[in-house]
């Protein structure tokens, strides 16, 4: 392909089997399967608050589930996997006031949203009863976390286990939100590959990740938002870039209209 590069990089991938492997040895606690009930088990910690806000129990602390695809090379630069690792450790920043002062913003850690998250994916998988037939086979982590956002707190965090972070927990009985709609792929993919789930036959629905494509009104080059490589009008593979930019428009508008 002709593809030019503005301030891209390349990556490298990791081969998934392998990448599974490493990840499910570094993972515990982990979920555990009951035969008698059929249904899997969450481990203790998961309903223990105090251990749900550290962010060192966060299952992936180097985003591994990740490492084979478009945006890992970028995840310390732009994009939702930077987003998403600021939002499970937290982030300072330096900024100026207005009146010229240098001061760091500091963004708390969101660790606990993750555990949330696994446990109304556990929940939902042990009990299809909890929503339509329609469903059965196809839930992802959109789904998940409206669900989650649907339910009383203390159904998913025993007020019992709260001693530290109390403010935190306090807030969250009136918030709207118990976690951010924006990352329920990247949540989906983590539960899939690190929660102990058998993931072919229980895990969550997910779907490729892939580097948008936009065209510039100017010039009509056709880039990629994340990586920003491009191509122009007079390049060999510009027609072929077109169709699969039309395509993700379409897939996309197919997915928001049907789910």
């Amino acid at each position: 392909m002709d593809i030019k590069t503005c301030g891209g990089a390349s990556g490298h991938a990791t081969p998934a089997l392998i990448r599974r492997t490493f990840i499910s040895r570094i993972m515990r606690p982990q979920l555990t399967y009951n035969t008698e009930t059929n249904k899997w088990e969450i481990p203790l910690e998961w309903s223990n608050w105090d251990w749900m806000i550290d962010p060192e129990n966060y299952p992936d602390p180097t985003f591994s589930v990740f490492s084979g695809e478009y945006d890992y090379e970028f995840i310390d630069r732009r994009g939702i996997l930077f987003k998403y690792k600021h939002h499970i450790y937290g982030k300072e920043t330096e900024a100026v006031s207005s009146t010229g002062k240098t001061f760091v913003r500091k963004s708390a850690p969101k660790a606990y949203q993750y555990t949330l998250f696994a446990k109304g994916a556990v929940r939902l998988i042990n009990n299809p009863e909890l929503y339509r037939s329609a469903r059965y086979g196809s839930l992802n982590g959109s789904f998940v976390i409206n669900y989650v956002n649907s339910v009383h707190l203390h159904n998913l965090i025993p007020s019992g286990t709260v001693t530290k972070e109390e403010k935190l927990y306090n807030n969250l009985l009136t918030k709207k939100y118990l976690i951010s709609t924006e990352f329920g792929a990247l949540m989906a993919r983590t539960f899939n590959y690190t929660s102990g789930i058998e993931p072919k036959q229980y895990g969550l629905k997910t779907e490729k990740r892939e580097d948008r494509l936009s065209k510039c009104p100017a010039c009509e080059a056709v880039y990629y938002n994340l990586s920003r490589d491009f191509v122009l009008p007079k390049d060999s593979d510009y027609s072929d870039l077109c169709e699969k930019m039309t395509d993700q428009a379409d897939y996309k508008q197919g997915r928001d209209e049907h789910g």
